[in-house]
């Protein structure tokens, strides 16, 4: 019963502790994630991060969502997350965000 016990506290606490991570970490997880091309876990980690305020992640979501990597493209979506990266200073989510207005008129 004790070993039950003890893997099942094993096998919980990855989880709990992915859970758990600053944005930091998930930005940095995501960017690991994005130089091995696996773009799919990349969005999934800036999402995370992005939630939790991160400027960065809110850029790197919004190009996620501007060209459809790991992804289905939503340009609404993009908009959406470069305008919450460009409300906090970020000067390529305004600049992206100048681009599509412009664009688009």
């Amino acid at each position: 019963m004790k070993n039950i016990t003890a893997l099942i506290i094993l096998a919980i606490c990855p989880a709990m502790l992915a859970a758990n991570a600053s944005p930091e970490q998930n930005y940095k997880q995501a960017e690991k994630f994005q130089k091995n091309e696996k773009n799919e876990e990349a969005f999934e980690y800036y999402l995370k991060a992005a939630r939790q305020g991160d400027a960065e992640a809110q850029f790197y979501l919004g190009l996620c969502y501007n060209y459809g990597d790991g992804v289905e493209k939503d340009l609404s979506e993009a908009v959406k997350w470069y305008r919450k990266a460009a409300d906090q200073g970020d000067a390529l989510a305004q600049y992206n965000l100048a681009r599509i207005k412009y664009s688009s008129a």
